[in-house]
């Protein structure tokens, strides 16, 4: 695993990150998430429960998940296991960190998983077992 405080920052600074779920064939599916952390640096994301990956998750809870920087020229790869939060204390405070953290853009409120028809809302925590953080700033 990396430095935990470069991955931690690597992830404070950012909202958006792909991740891969693994569907009933054993085929790769991607979709792009928006996600939060609790104050444990705990790893979240909500979605809905007709979307492809709520749907690979109820198989198959192994994750990949991606998170790039354009303009530092870095990467955060990670995998994990991603487990449903069924709490509903737990449920209410990722939802509002997740709101909070999220609604940077009024503008384009509210985001898209609000506007898919795809069900209804569930929260998924990520496990998280590797990391690599790359920084391609100084490669040659």
């Amino acid at each position: 695993m990396e430095n935990p405080k470069d991955v931690q920052h690597f992830l404070q600074n950012h909202h958006g990150a792909v991740v891969s779920t693994v569907n009933f064939s054993g085929k790769p599916e991607a979709a792009f998430i928006y996600y939060t952390l609790d104050e444990e640096s705990n790893f979240y994301f909500i979605t809905k429960n007709q979307t492809r990956k709520a749907k690979n998750l109820e198989i198959n809870k192994s994750v990949a998940i991606v998170i790039s920087d354009e303009e530092l020229m870095q990467t955060l790869q990670m995998e994990g296991t991603a487990s449903l939060v069924e709490d509903s204390k737990l449920t209410i405070h990722i939802m509002n960190t997740w709101l909070e953290r999220n609604i940077t853009n009024k503008e384009n409120w509210p985001p898209p998983l609000f506007k898919l028809n795809k069900g209804s809302l569930l929260i998924f925590k990520v496990k998280i077992d590797w990391t690599h953080l790359s920084d391609f700033r100084w490669a040659h």
